[in-house]
C-alpha cells in the first residue's frame, strides 16, 4: 500500500505506518468469509476494490 493511500476492509478504517504497510487480525468462525477491500490512493485520484474469499476450517486438536 503506497504510504499516504486510505484502507478499509470491511468498512473498518485501517491505520498505515509511514512506510504503507499495516496489520489487521480478525476473528472468524469456521466457513467461507468476503472481506471487502478499498483503497483509495493518495490524494484519492485512484482507488480500488477487492473483495478476498477467506475459507477457515478448524480441525481438532491433536
Amino acid at each position: 500500500t503506497q504510504p499516504g493511500a486510505r484502507l478499509r476492509i470491511q468498512g473498518q478504517t485501517i491505520t498505515l505506518q509511514e512506510d504503507g504497510t499495516f496489520a489487521l487480525r480478525v476473528a472468524l468462525p469456521d466457513g467461507v468469509h468476503e472481506l471487502p477491500v478499498t483503497a483509495v490512493a493518495p490524494g484519492g485520484t485512484d482507488s480500488i476494490n477487492i473483495t478476498p474469499i477467506i475459507t477457515k476450517q478448524t480441525t481438532g486438536r491433536r
